[in-house]
């Protein structure tokens, strides 16, 4: 399911289900694209890096010793990414 979002000017798409991606942003009097335009065949692949553009939440960098201390203890965040030297996390994915 996708969600569709517009005002005067522009027409977003999202994909909620890929964390939130932007599958498609385009000026409405135009159609030109905003953001990388996302075919049907990347919008199937599931990646959302394949698409106009993704979240980098909830962070976008490192984080140092792989976790970080909260009120509750140190919370311990597992890689989402096989990459060695992977340079943010993604808040999408299994």
């Amino acid at each position: 399911m996708m969600l569709e979002l517009e005002d005067n000017l522009t027409h977003l798409t999202l994909a909620p289900a890929l964390g939130g991606s932007l599958v498609n942003w385009t000026v409405r009097s135009s159609g030109q694209p905003l953001l990388r335009h996302t075919d049907q065949q990347a919008l199937a692949s599931g990646l959302p890096g394949k698409l106009g553009c993704f979240p980098l939440a909830p962070w976008s960098n490192r984080i140092a010793e792989g976790g970080f201390d909260n009120p509750s203890g140190w919370l311990a965040l597992e890689p989402n990414s096989p990459a060695a030297g992977v340079a943010r996390g993604q808040a999408v994915g299994g």
